[in-house]
């Protein structure tokens, strides 16, 4: 398994606690299936919690993107591309 993908599926793990805190729910098990359309608690205020959420586990700020991310996999995606960003950024 690639460094890469073990990465990525630390932060759906980490992702997936967030929303099954949110919704107080067991999620889906396939990542597809985990969207604002299908999961009817997952309105424009959870999408607000679950952003508050993700800023503090990952120590990242929200960006449009995030925001807009309505999907596990879109979510999974966004914060990955934050933190690589931030990995290499200079101090």
């Amino acid at each position: 398994m690639s460094q890469d993908m073990t990465v990525e599926i630390a932060i759906e793990s980490r992702i997936r606690k967030i929303l099954t805190d949110q919704f107080d729910m067991v999620l889906p098990s396939h990542h597809d299936e985990i969207t604002m359309n299908t999961i009817p608690a997952w309105d424009s205020m959870a999408q607000v919690q679950i952003v508050v959420a993700i800023e503090s586990e990952f120590g990242i700020e929200a960006d449009t993107a995030l925001v807009e991310a309505q999907t596990l996999v879109a979510l999974v995606e966004v914060v990955g591309a934050k933190l690589l960003a931030s990995a290499g950024a200079s101090p």
